[in-house]
């Protein structure tokens, strides 16, 4: 049997990278040989109960348990559609051992049950956060076309449920299901909450994960300003024209949040209205962070930035970000990468003990690459939240050993055009991070 999945495992490698202390931590990183799935992209969200929600976008979604000799890329056509599709899927009892030979049971989780009109969207996922079972919010990106003269993107609408995902709305109340929403007109104006921003921010939006149904959120203290928001990290803009020359905004990540309380109280709606949006603009000298409307902001401070040379495409550095309980530390990842030309991309994580920073490097590589094929380049991170702050006991300095799970996406030298597919490209790739922490101080 091993030697029969072997041929659709794919292999990733990271050179040498470079380990720094981030004052307490050290990181390793290694790549178990699997994909998940097919897609370019595969947000990641983790529901009370357990089970994990994944968004494909422009791919055949998540493998399902297909047997031992069938293709599954066949198969999952069979299942999911023949070409590509843009939906939630619900994986239902995942463990481990499905991160070394996947065996999922998946339903569509009621979001894209009419791929044929959300095809025409031109929105991306690039998140998605579960509150609880049954509440879930979930960010489009969309896109503008200006005549011939290549993508835009123009800022995003909230697609919520609360009523684990039989219904999903908009922000006017309109549902997919509505005869009256054309969607191949693109999302209207009144359902987006941010649209024709500066430079497209707040488009690529990904909130940060805090436990299975957001429930480490409700771990902290009030004073220390995170309980009852959802935070999410984006660029500072994105890149449009593709020959434009490494411009900072790209590289910088701004930080927001909206208060959704919690409980009885909980109102993921708020989502919907830009005026409670709040973002990150900067800190007193005693360590406050400040807040402001969007035209305030402030990118958060990195000891170690996202450097230039892989940021010359549009979907470079919107990075993951997930919340370690039990070492009370926030975590966060990023890849860069350089269009067309192949070459390896850029990885890079940081550690914070607070959303706003400031984050510290805690490892990087320049030399990121699918099967030690530098024409194949990984891409697209997501932690996978049910398999991180797993514990791997201590080490002989006394520091605590957590996993974390993440996947990639993969890309191709595009050069050579986008429709020849090998497994690492545009698979779901997983990784594990192992991070060793001084015990917690906690304030």
């Amino acid at each position: 049997m091993f030697a029969v999945r072997m041929c659709f495992f794919a292999v990733v490698s990271l050179g040498m990278g470079n380990c720094l202390n981030a004052a307490d931590v050290e990181v390793t990183v290694t790549w178990p040989r699997v994909t998940l799935g097919h897609g370019d992209q595969f947000p990641w969200t983790q529901l009370a109960g357990g089970d994990h929600l994944t968004v494909v976008n422009d791919g055949r979604g998540p493998y399902i348990d297909i047997g031992d000799t069938i293709d599954r890329h066949a198969v999952t056509r069979q299942k999911h559609g023949m070409t590509f599709n843009h939906k939630v899927f619900r994986i239902r009892g995942m463990n481990l051992d499905d991160l070394k030979n996947p065996r999922w049971i998946t339903d569509e989780y009621g979001y894209g049950k009419a791929p044929s009109e959300f095809d025409r969207l031109g929105a991306y996922c690039f998140g998605i956060l579960a509150l609880g079972d049954r509440h879930v919010i979930l960010p489009l990106a969309l896109r503008n076309y200006p005549g011939k003269g290549g993508k835009e993107w123009g800022g995003c609408a909230w697609v919520i449920t609360e009523d684990g995902g039989a219904t999903w709305r908009f922000r006017s109340g309109k549902t997919l299901a509505a005869k009256d929403w054309k969607a191949d007109r693109g999302v209207p104006l009144e359902d987006t909450t941010f649209a024709h921003t500066e430079r497209g921010v707040f488009t690529m939006v990904n909130p940060i994960q805090m436990g299975p149904g957001y429930q480490w959120n409700r771990t902290f203290s009030r004073e220390r300003g995170i309980r009852g928001y959802v935070f999410a990290f984006m660029p500072n803009g994105h890149i449009n024209d593709r020959g434009e020359n490494h411009p900072p905004y790209q590289r910088e990540l701004i930080l927001a949040r909206c208060k959704v309380g919690e409980g009885k109280d909980l109102a993921v709606s708020h989502v919907f209205d830009p005026n409670n949006w709040q973002f990150y603009a900067g800190v007193g000298a005693d360590g406050t962070p400040a807040w402001s409307d969007l035209a305030g902001r402030q990118p958060v401070p990195m000891d170690v930035p996202y450097p230039i040379g892989w940021s010359t495409s549009g979907q470079s550095w919107y990075s993951s970000c997930i919340y370690l309980k039990s070492v009370d530390r926030f975590v966060l990842i990023g890849t860069g990468f350089v269009w067309p030309d192949a070459g390896p991309s850029a990885m890079y994580i940081h550690v914070a003990r607070n959303p706003w920073g400031p984050w510290r490097l805690a490892w990087h590589t320049h030399k990121a690459t699918l099967r030690n094929n530098p024409s194949e380049r990984p891409f697209s991170p997501y932690w996978i939240p049910g398999f991180c702050d797993l514990d791997a006991g201590v080490d002989d300095k006394g520091r605590l050993l957590r996993d974390c799970f993440f996947s990639v996406a993969g890309i191709g030298d595009t050069r050579k055009g986008w429709i020849t597919e090998t497994m690492p490209r545009y698979g779901v790739n997983i990784g594990r991070i192992r991070f060793a922490f001084n015990p917690p101080t906690r304030k």
